[in-house]
């Protein structure tokens, strides 16, 4: 991204964001620094110490803005359907802008994240958990949504990819026979038309809504 400089006295702090989310979308989070940023704005990297303190303050605002940008289903969806449609912009919020999930908030979140959380937990309550029930979903459903994020990059080039399977089942097919009948099996079951990431993915969020779609439908 070509620096274009900023007019004096126009620097401010939405502007920083902005560009930070710019950097990152294009440079992952390890190309987000107070100087890559500035080296955009085309303003010294100093300038950008009178908004944030720290480049960390600089990632918490970078966050809020992106988590309150993030598409909420309207009022009336039903409960399981509001989960997935947060559950699902969220993946792909992560997956725009790399390793957004490297990004510890703290214990304490922005009005960005909790305006996501507030529906998250009124749709799990809306279906009938309880609170600890809630709280544990959640957590798992997160902590889900982070490791598909995490594991993406690497593993989307396997996707439909007939020369990388073919090896994994000739690998398979040379295991011994007595001590990994299974992953032997496994091979020799192996098709063509394997599972893109974003399959796995939706997958997945089946397996973690099932008791709450039951629970829903019970309802």
């Amino acid at each position: 991204m070509a620096g274009q400089r900023t007019p004096r006295g126009t620097l401010s702090r939405e502007k920083i964001v902005a560009t930070a989310v710019e950097v990152l979308g294009k440079d992952g989070l390890d190309g987000v620094t107070m100087r890559s940023v500035a080296n955009v704005l085309d303003v010294n990297a100093m300038s950008l110490y009178r908004h944030f303190r720290a480049k960390e303050d600089l990632l918490l605002a970078l966050v809020d803005e992106l988590m309150a940008g993030l598409p909420l289903p309207p009022p009336g969806t039903p409960p399981v359907e509001a989960v997935r449609e947060i559950v699902r912009a969220h993946f792909a919020l992560l997956l725009q802008y790399p390793g957004l999930h490297l990004v510890d908030t703290g214990t304490i979140p922005a009005p960005g994240e909790l305006r996501v959380s507030e529906r998250l937990y009124a749709a799990l309550l809306e279906s009938g958990m309880d609170i600890p029930g809630a709280v544990g979903l959640l957590a798992v459903i997160q902590r889900f949504v982070v490791g598909c994020a995490f594991r993406y990059p690497a593993r989307h080039d396997w996707d439909h990819n007939l020369v990388y399977w073919n090896e994994v089942r000739a690998s398979l097919a040379k295991l011994p026979a007595d001590d990994y009948p299974t992953l032997r099996k496994l091979g020799a079951g192996l098709d063509d038309a394997m599972r893109t990431q974003e399959e796995i993915f939706e997958e997945g969020l089946d397996a973690l809504l099932a008791p709450l779609t039951t629970r829903t439908r019970r309802g």
